[in-house]
C-alpha cells in the first residue's frame, strides 16, 4: 500500500496485491438435471481511495477495490473507519 499525504488530515492511497478464493456453484433445473461446478484461482488486486484524519489516532477511509477474475472483475466500494491504538 502506498500513500501520498495531501494536506495534514486528508491522503491518497494505493494498493496492489493477490487475492485467493474458491468458488462452488450449483444448478438444478427440474426436467432438465443439475449441474455443478467449482474452481480455485489467485487474481491481482489492486485499489485507490482517501483517507481523512482526525486527531492523529482516528481515520475515515473511502475505496473501490477489483479483483481480476477469469471471465469478469469484482469490484467493491467500501467506507470504514480505523484507530490507532
Amino acid at each position: 500500500m502506498g500513500r501520498l499525504p495531501v494536506s495534514e488530515t486528508f491522503s491518497l492511497f494505493g494498493k496492489l496485491g493477490f487475492a485467493s478464493y474458491d468458488l462452488d456453484g450449483r444448478v438444478s433445473l427440474a426436467g432438465f438435471g443439475s449441474f455443478s461446478d467449482s474452481s480455485s484461482e489467485t487474481d491481482m488486486t489492486y485499489g485507490v481511495g482517501g483517507a481523512l484524519s482526525f486527531g492523529g489516532q482516528w481515520e475515515v477511509r473511502a475505496e473501490f477495490e477489483a479483483i481480476n477474475v477469469d471471465g469478469g472483475d469484482a469490484n467493491m466500494l467500501s467506507v470504514g473507519g480505523m484507530y490507532r491504538f
